[in-house]
């Protein structure tokens, strides 16, 4: 007897959420000639509002698909271009939307939710408010939902779309990974009818790498979006509510005081009305199980990208479209598989280039002068229109038939072993009892490889952010003017600040270091505590000579930047030889300095980076 599993086609859903995925999800299925019935936890008006959230041009190709993209026309700010800033208020560069592509928007994340929710009723959806879902039961030929009133509903597929602390995901693989915190706390706020003392932005998005802190904003001279990434190692959710809006403002105040931006004008007019509390911006780097039975994951449930990425909501959109033009073409385990083997590749990389990201929005003073000064040349060479063209031009063609992958799999691939990759995700093994893993060849995925906030009481910030609460002053104060060996900013590489600028977002981590005198270490001490196992920072001569390769190379980069500051730091490198190796040029050839008992020798080139090498002197 054939499986009713890989032969059916699903003519009834259930989707469990209702924020962005879900919506989207409804109206795809719907487009694909499947009945869907939308659950969504909170009522009308009680979920998060959400602070400023961009829609890319990928994403609203995606909603287009559905007839969304019209809803939204008039309720955000177009938002053409990105300006890139220095503390001092130095433009670092800018970043236009490719033409011929649909132009970024930016809105309230709750006012997205609404329009969704509601075009999608308008649409002939059903949804059903205040059913939180608590399991699920796969029969074999339907799948019967369980909510916390004691309801039931019954279809031949159930979607989860409920966030990244997904119920559903929890259900389909208990030992599913929990979201991992990025080191950022995000806050922020939209004002409908109050510029909040800000100017008309004509279009631009204005992101500050801030001395302490990262901040942005955009306003059309009658609306204004904001949000602050504040960096923060710890914290308790109790801290972050018992914190009052005055202590928040305060604080904000304090670390974006020396910054030439339009922060302290803008947080002087916020209201308690228009701010959003704080939320720790947090991702999911891989979701080994994405569906099972019959029951599917998407959006921020399945791969949840940090608000950094500004393509959340974007991704989750495509997905939704996908997951539906696969279930219309093809049987259920097929059409899973298939829509997963298109997916994953994609949603991973846009992750693990956020998470890489993440390391620049506040960086320590040393490695904040090198970013500033390479930004420009990083953003011209890797944030043009082609080289972002993966992210942003990626379409779905609804009109071509699904087809399934080769290999069928009811287990999720290997998750890569990539150092962004938590230590949880990196080498997880198949679980007892499940199916061997395996790798399905791409068949027409239409692009390079690669959260329903109603969903989640927690607001999400469009772009990121991290800091400590407790009123009126956090418990650790903001970064001192130059870091100290127990509270070392860890920061990324500049290409990966510059990744940021087109749109994949940035952050912070604070890392602890055991302590000593600056200085004290000899070289082998200072290459295991700076970059043990790294090929391309080296000691020789027994000892006495520390070698630094390629850092911030344009092809092929080799030391980062995080190594190099925590390199200065060590052996006290002082502000005199910086400014020699910050303003070396690629004509200036040899360069030369000594400082306390070392000899310091190098060359920089814009393609092969800053080459050093530092000697115990004779």
């Amino acid at each position: 007897m054939n499986d009713l599993r890989t032969i059916e086609r699903a003519r009834t859903a259930i989707v469990i959420g209702g924020g962005v995925a879900g919506p989207v999800a409804a109206l795809a299925l719907q487009k694909a000639g499947i009945e869907a019935t939308v659950f969504e936890a909170y009522k009308p008006g009680t979920g998060s509002r959400g602070g400023p959230l961009g829609l890319a041009s990928n994403g609203l190709n995606a909603l287009g698909v559905v007839g969304a993209d019209r809803v939204l026309a008039d309720a955000g700010i177009a938002t053409p271009r990105m300006i890139i800033h220095s503390g001092s208020g130095k433009v670092l560069g800018t970043v236009e939307s490719s033409a011929g592509l649909p132009t970024n928007t930016t809105l309230p994340r709750g006012r997205l939710t609404e329009l969704l929710q509601a075009h999608a009723e308008s649409s002939g959806i059903r949804f059903v408010y205040g059913r939180r879902f608590v399991d699920a039961v796969d029969t074999g030929r339907s799948v019967i939902a369980q909510f916390d009133d004691h309801t039931t509903a019954e279809a031949d597929v159930l979607i989860g779309c409920d966030g990244i602390r997904s119920a559903v995901r929890a259900s389909l693989d208990p030992a599913s990974p929990k979201p991992r915190y990025t080191g950022l706390i995000g806050l922020g706020g939209f004002s409908t009818a109050d510029p909040l003392g800000a100017t008309d932005t004509g279009g631009s998005f204005h992101m500050v790498f801030g001395r302490r802190a990262f901040f942005g904003h955009v306003s059309d001279g009658t609306r204004t979006g904001w949000f602050a990434n504040l960096p923060f190692k710890t914290f308790t959710r109790e801290q972050l509510r018992e914190t009052s809006f005055d202590g928040w403002i305060a604080l904000m105040r304090k670390l974006f005081a020396d910054d030439n931006s339009a922060a302290l004008t803008i947080l002087d007019h916020v209201t308690p009305e228009t701010f959003i509390p704080p939320s720790p911006l947090e991702d999911l780097p891989h979701v080994p199980v994405w569906s099972k039975g019959r029951i599917a994951l998407i959006g921020d449930a399945a791969h949840a990208t940090s608000p950094s990425s500004g393509q959340g909501a974007s991704l989750a959109a495509e997905s939704a479209v996908e997951l539906a033009r696969c279930l219309r073409d093809l049987p259920v385990a097929q059409a899973f598989q298939a829509y997963e083997d298109r997916r994953r590749d994609r949603v991973e990389r846009v992750i693990a280039t956020a998470a890489r990201t993440n390391q620049s929005k506040a960086a320590g003073p040393v490695a904040a002068r090198f970013r500033d000064a390479l930004m420009p040349f990083f953003m011209e060479r890797f944030t043009t229109p082609e080289k972002m063209a993966w992210q942003y031009a990626h379409t779905i063609d609804w009109d071509e038939p699904a087809r399934a992958a080769r290999s069928l799999c009811t287990a999720s691939r290997l998750p890569r072993d990539r150092p962004d990759r938590s230590p949880e995700s990196r080498g997880r093994s198949t679980m007892a009892g499940d199916p061997p893993k395996c790798h399905t060849p791409k068949m027409d995925s239409p692009s390079a490889p690669a959260a329903s906030a109603a969903a989640d009481p927690q607001p999400s910030l469009g772009s990121g952010s991290a800091v400590p609460p407790l009123a009126p002053v956090p418990p650790q104060g903001p970064p001192p003017a130059k870091p100290g060996r127990s509270a070392r900013l860890v920061v990324g590489t500049v290409a990966g600040a510059a990744l940021f600028l087109a749109g994949l977002g940035v952050g912070i981590a604070i890392g602890d270091d055991p302590g000593g005198d600056d200085g004290s270490s000899d070289l082998e001490a200072v290459k295991e505590e700076c970059a043990a196992g790294s090929s391309d920072i080296r000691v020789g001569d027994g000892g006495e000579t520390l070698t630094i390769d390629r850092m911030g190379a344009a092809e092929s980069p080799g030391a980062t930047f995080t190594q190099f500051d925590c390199i200065v730091e060590e052996l006290g490198i002082p502000d005199s030889v910086l400014d020699r190796i910050e303003n070396t040029r690629a004509l200036d050839g040899y360069q030369d300095a000594s400082f306390a008992e070392y000899a310091a020798s190098w060359t920089y080139h814009p393609d092969d980076g800053l080459n050093m090498t530092i000697t115990v002197a004779g």
